[in-house]
């Protein structure tokens, strides 16, 4: 017997977040794994799941018809060392779309293992069938393991609020102008949600198309408020001065679906009821904004780091003056430094030396990238990692998303 399809959509959940402690904590196979009672359920679920993963490796030698072995590699460089599906289909001869076939059969082939090696015959499907049944509607199912599918193909886990709500009103413009509708944004500064953008942008879609909807010859005025942690996309309803407003129904089928795909990243969305003034709202967290301590004197290339970082959780903080480095991370804190090694009056050698010197800088993970073919010196020197100049979007990304999960397990 195959594993469940909620099996293997916990499974993926998992896998897709294997080193955020908070949502590993949450996924049902912590239950049905049995690790709840563990000091670090978290931890114990990643290094489970890794240990399975691992099983499947047959080594060096292995012949390249092995299914196992096909499998542990896409597994392996996918989720544990967090490559992009790019450079996982790069690395295996492959194209992107046979990369996808192919990790959707590693999944399921790694989720019927554990079904068979943890005893989990029918432990999720209960589940399952219980939530369907709370939400009653059996189409759910099928739009959680739609969400799941999609995630999983995405790298991007974050985008800029703007940049979405933009392209939302541009596909919404021809059907407010079918019932006279503008649609007017308020939005003071960009915000990075830690949203996937595709998700996001059918979220919104979704809401705001209803909101179109429930006006006739007036406006949607849209509006973003953060709090705290989150911020709060408002989609407020008006009829045109001379229409007296009408009570609003909200279309409840796409309403209980856009809240589907909300929880999908820990957001909500509320509608008012049929006796209070009409507004849809859609809650969102915003990322965490990772840490990168760039020491570069060559302004281009900071230019160009930026770019790669736009609607990233990483966030450049660029010091072209190396003097200042210490001092600086003393002010920051920074999560990651990038080191280019040929730098004004002082070089990049020399810099690595001094920060593993330095209490802050001891067990900071350092990049250095540089021109210079020198990766194996620069490894043996203290640096977690080498990227050769110039450096791709993928690699630079790639690189630092690597080393920050893997920090994040020490």
């Amino acid at each position: 017997m195959a594993a469940s399809p909620s099996l293997q959509i916990a499974l993926r959940r998992a896998l897709n977040r294997l080193y955020d402690s908070v949502e590993l904590r949450r996924n049902p196979l912590v239950d049905f794994l049995q690790l709840r009672e563990r000091p670090n359920p978290a931890e114990a679920l990643r290094m489970l799941l890794e240990s399975e993963i691992q099983s499947l490796s047959e080594g060096p030698g292995a012949p390249a018809t092995s299914k196992n072995h096909r499998y542990y590699q896409v597994l392996f460089h996918r989720y544990i060392q967090r490559f992009t599906q790019q450079e996982v289909a790069a690395q295996l001869g492959i194209g992107a779309r046979h990369l996808r076939r192919e990790q959707d059969a590693a999944i399921e082939y790694l989720a019927d293992r554990l079904r068979q090696r943890h005893g989990l015959a029918g432990a999720l499907e209960g589940e399952t069938n219980e939530t369907v049944a709370v939400d009653s509607a059996a189409s759910y199912g099928d739009i959680d393991t739609e969400l799941e599918h999609l995630a999983s193909s995405i790298d991007e886990r974050s985008c800029e609020l703007g940049v979405v709500l933009e392209e939302c009103t541009l596909l919404a413009r021809a059907l407010a102008a079918q019932r006279h509708v503008q649609v007017q944004i308020f939005l003071e500064e960009p915000y990075l949600v830690a949203v996937s953008q595709p998700i996001l942008k059918q979220a919104i879609l979704n809401l705001l198309a209803m909101t179109i909807r429930a006006v006739d010859s007036g406006t949607v005025y849209v509006g973003v408020c953060p709090q705290g942690s989150v911020v709060a996309l408002t989609l407020t309803p008006q009829p045109a001065p001379h229409h007296a407003p009408q009570p609003i129904t909200w279309d409840q089928h796409t309403l209980s679906i856009t809240r589907r795909m909300a929880l999908a990243f820990r957001g909500k969305v509320e509608a008012s009821g049929p006796d209070r003034p009409a507004v849809l709202a859609l809650t969102l967290p915003l990322a965490d904004r990772v840490r990168v301590l760039a020491i570069e004197d060559n302004q281009d290339t900071l230019d160009l780091w930026q770019r790669y970082l736009r609607d990233s959780p990483f966030h450049l903080v660029p010091l072209r003056n190396p003097h200042d480095v210490l001092a600086e991370i003393e002010r920051l804190q920074p999560d990651l430094i990038v080191l280019d090694i040929m730098l004004p009056e002082v070089d990049g050698w020399e810099l690595l030396g001094r920060l593993r010197e330095h209490r802050l800088g001891k067990t900071l993970p350092v990049v250095v990238c540089s021109v210079l073919p020198q990766r194996d010196l620069a490894l043996s020197l203290g640096a977690n990692g080498f990227l050769p100049k110039p450096a791709t979007r993928e690699q630079f990304l790639g690189v630092l998303q690597h080393l920050y999960a893997v920090a994040g397990r020490r």
